[in-house]
């Protein structure tokens, strides 16, 4: 099992250097991820996690430096998946 920290920056102003609150988990080939603050879905990429093994996403509460990424991660997942597929289906 790996833990990587996406974000540790809580509240609604990121500091220099730090996103907010993600964190990946990824255990018996899935990531697991763990809030999805502002940047998370950048932050993966960059770092080399696969987001079309994503299998869930895991919300601790609904402040928006906990979710404030989720729109575009769920859309970066949809993105991803839909390259390989076969265009004329």
């Amino acid at each position: 099992m790996d833990i990587t920290f996406l974000g540790t920056c809580s509240g609604t102003e990121p500091m220099p250097g730090r996103r907010h609150t993600s964190f990946a988990v990824e255990a018996g080939g899935w990531v697991y991820f763990f809030d999805a603050g502002e940047g998370c879905s950048h932050t993966a990429h960059n770092l080399g996690l696969d987001l079309l093994r994503l299998r869930a996403v895991f919300i601790s509460h609904p402040h928006i430096d906990h979710i404030g990424g989720l729109p575009n991660l769920l859309w970066t997942v949809v993105k991803l998946g839909t390259r390989n597929s076969d265009p004329a289906r």
